[in-house]
C-alpha cells in the first residue's frame, strides 16, 4: 500500500511521516509532497492508495487537488486535514467520497487507528483477497467441483 502525504507545512507531513509506525499498518511506501502540483506529479510514477491532504495550500487547494485525483485516479482513498474546521469543507470532503476529516494539530495515535481500519477495508475489498480466500477455501477443502 502506498500514501501520498501532502501539505504545504514541511513539518507537519515530516513530523506525520516520522511519528506513524506505517510497517506495523502494512503500509510500504509514504510518499511526501509539499503542495498539489508535487502531488500530482507523484500520480504519474506511482499507484497511491490513500492521500493525506491539507485543505487550505497555496494555488490549487486540497478541496481542488481531491477533486483531480477523483477523476485521474478514482480508486485513490483520501482522509483531509485542516485547521479550519468550516462545514463547506466537510460537505465538500463528503462529496468526493473521503474516508475521513481531521482537524490539526494531528493526533497521531487517533490516525494511527484509522489508518489500521483504512488498512483492512483496503485489504477486504481488493480482489487479492478474494483469490487469497478461494485458495484457502480448496486448500481446506472447503470448496467443491460438481464437474
Amino acid at each position: 500500500m502506498t500514501i501520498l502525504l501532502v501539505d504545504d507545512e514541511p513539518l507537519v507531513i515530516q513530523d506525520i511521516a516520522a511519528e506513524i509506525s506505517w510497517e506495523a499498518l502494512g503500509i510500504q511506501h509514504v510518499l511526501l509532497a509539499y503542495n498539489a502540483s508535487q502531488a500530482m506529479r507523484e500520480f504519474e510514477y506511482h499507484h497511491i492508495d490513500l492521500v493525506i491532504c491539507d485543505v487550505e495550500m497555496p494555488q490549487i487547494n486540497g478541496i481542488q487537488l481531491l477533486t483531480w485525483i477523483k477523476e485521474h485516479s478514482p480508486s485513490t482513498k483520501s482522509i483531509i486535514l485542516t485547521c479550519h474546521p468550516l462545514f463547506d469543507y466537510a460537505k465538500e470532503a463528503i462529496r468526493l467520497n473521503c474516508i475521513d476529516y481531521m482537524l490539526k494539530p494531528v493526533d497521531t495515535d487517533a490516525l494511527s487507528d484509522l489508518l489500521r481500519k483504512t488498512v483492512e477495508d483496503f485489504r477486504r475489498n481488493s480482489p487479492l483477497h478474494d483469490q487469497e480466500n478461494f485458495w484457502k477455501q480448496c486448500s481446506s477443502g472447503a470448496y467443491s467441483s460438481n464437474t
